[in-house]
């Protein structure tokens, strides 16, 4: 059975703990949003004192997933009221945290996941047939079912901001999962260039 005597160290943790529903403010009613403080806030909270033992054992990082603060667009998606609270909750968290446990050598990097599905990043994830319930917290078992990785959830650049968070030698206390890049941003000033040409070529014509 799994359990922290099993595994006397650990090198890492990415704590994924949460869920995102929408609705608006005005229709959701308490149990939503105590849930939604639960499952996203005291999940981390907990999955942080269970593994902090085998960190620093092995002087580890954990990893949570928190909101980028000093981006005012970071929250501007509709419907996302109290998962947003959760998420800045799980930021402030994880600050708190990293400066508590700093002379202990474990690294507390938060990632930040704007630009990602929300719903599909915290969805639950479909893993094909049902578990034996005696299975479930046991591993490395031959009918135990593991979920494929998908592109639509995290991208190719996503996966290697995570491992640059959790290989380098030197890390930063947070990582946005999807940097914008120098492409991206001219390919963005560039978006509305073709119809400025055709308005150009028309105005033309006509004289």
């Amino acid at each position: 059975m799994f359990g922290v005597a099993n595994f006397p160290r650990l090198w890492a943790v990415v704590n994924t703990a949460g869920l995102c529903c929408r609705g608006r403010l005005e229709q959701q009613d308490n149990a939503y949003w105590d849930t939604t403080l639960k499952q996203n806030v005291i999940g981390t909270l907990r999955t942080a004192r269970t593994f902090l033992p085998l960190l620093r054992n092995k002087k580890g990082r954990l990893l949570t997933v928190g909101m980028d603060v000093s981006r005012p667009d970071a929250a501007a998606q509709s419907g996302l009221v109290a998962y947003t609270a959760a998420r800045y909750a799980v930021e402030g968290a994880s600050v708190a945290l990293r400066h508590e446990i700093a002379a202990q050598d474990v690294r507390v990097i938060t990632l930040h996941p704007e630009g990602l599905s929300t719903d599909k990043l915290f969805g639950v994830p479909s893993i094909g047939n049902t578990i034996n319930q005696d299975t479930v917290v046991e591993l490395g078992l031959s009918n135990n079912k593991y979920v494929e990785y998908d592109v639509s959830v995290l991208p190719t650049q996503a996966i290697r901001v995570i491992e640059e968070a959790l290989l380098s030698k030197t890390p930063q206390d947070s990582y946005r999962l999807l940097p914008q890049t120098g492409l991206k941003s001219l390919a963005f000033s560039l978006r509305g260039v073709p119809e400025k040409l055709m308005c150009v070529n028309t105005k033309k014509r006509h004289t």
